[in-house]
């Protein structure tokens, strides 16, 4: 008789100290710490498949956080050959665990598409780039070889209103018209200065705005 309270009182003993590491593990758990289990399996069959339940079911849980947060981090940093390994995953998990990748998947494609559009705008920024260094050599030369010109034109007006007033009335109209002929290369002069420096700001300009639409 008193080995069999002995026997029972033993058992009892067994299921309140498993009822207590369990009660402390799930309440570990429940705080997010993963890694404990219940190390201590009582002698009642029932109340062993039950500890050895809930360390599957924090095995389990353990292994797709971890997974789950592996996979993220890496697509966060661009890295998408990173996939959740779904083998051993059971269930709902497992489910998840493939949602987890398809996203992966999508984030990937995405980001290619903004990839291939970035290589584009910079090809077409280089275009547009090159397209106004190249206009803006163009109006220079031009403005250049005008001034040039009007240089040549001034020379040769001063010299013939010289020489009209050494004629004397006789080419008193040849005079005026070369003054005026003088006066107007001066103004197409400022005009063609006043060319060349908003050509060089529209440039100025125009390259801060690439700048922008690059960095964007």
């Amino acid at each position: 008789m008193n080995s069999y309270l002995a026997l029972h009182q033993t058992k009892d003993e067994s299921v309140r100290d498993f009822v207590a590491e369990a009660t402390t593990v799930c309440k570990t758990a429940a705080e997010g710490d993963l890694e404990q289990r219940i190390c201590h399996l009582p002698e009642d069959p029932r109340f062993a498949d039950l500890a050895i339940a809930i360390n599957s079911l924090l095995d389990s849980t353990d292994a797709f956080v971890r997974e789950s947060s592996a996979t993220l981090a890496a697509a966060s940093k661009g890295k998408f050959y990173r996939r959740f390994i779904v083998r051993g995953m059971p269930g709902s998990f497992r489910r998840g665990a493939i949602q987890i990748n398809d996203a992966s998947n999508e984030m990937a494609a995405q980001a290619e598409t903004l990839e291939e559009a970035r290589e584009h705008r910079d090809e077409a920024f280089l275009k547009l780039e090159s397209l106004v260094s190249e206009s803006n050599a163009r109006v220079e030369s031009t403005v250049a070889e005008i001034s040039k010109i009007l240089g040549g034109v001034t020379v040769l007006a001063i010299n013939a209103r010289i020489e009209a007033s050494r004629a004397g009335e006789a080419s008193a109209g040849f005079g005026v018209v070369a003054s005026e002929i003088e006066k107007m290369a001066q103004r197409i002069t400022k005009s063609t200065d006043r060319l060349t420096v908003e050509v060089s700001v529209f440039m100025e300009e125009s390259k801060s705005i690439l700048q922008s639409i690059l960095a964007s």
